[in-house]
């Protein structure tokens, strides 16, 4: 999980979020790539082209980029 210095560092210094609030926003995010991970390895992903992946290997650059 990403400290909550780094997050700060990735919005830049305009993010006016108290610490609490940015902690709040990380722990919601981190939630939520849990939650897209989890469902895109279950296939749950209505629509998703899964087209020549197998196993839940999530495709690399080059992939993403050819689909």
């Amino acid at each position: 999980m990403l400290s909550l210095k780094e997050c700060r560092r990735i919005l830049g210094p305009d993010c006016r979020l108290t610490e609490e609030e940015l902690r709040e926003l990380r722990d919601q995010l981190h939630e939520l790539a849990i939650l897209a991970v989890d469902a895109w390895v279950e296939g749950d992903v209505a629509g998703a082209d899964r087209e020549g992946y197998s196993g839940g290997q999530l495709p690399n650059r080059a992939e993403r980029q050819a689909a």
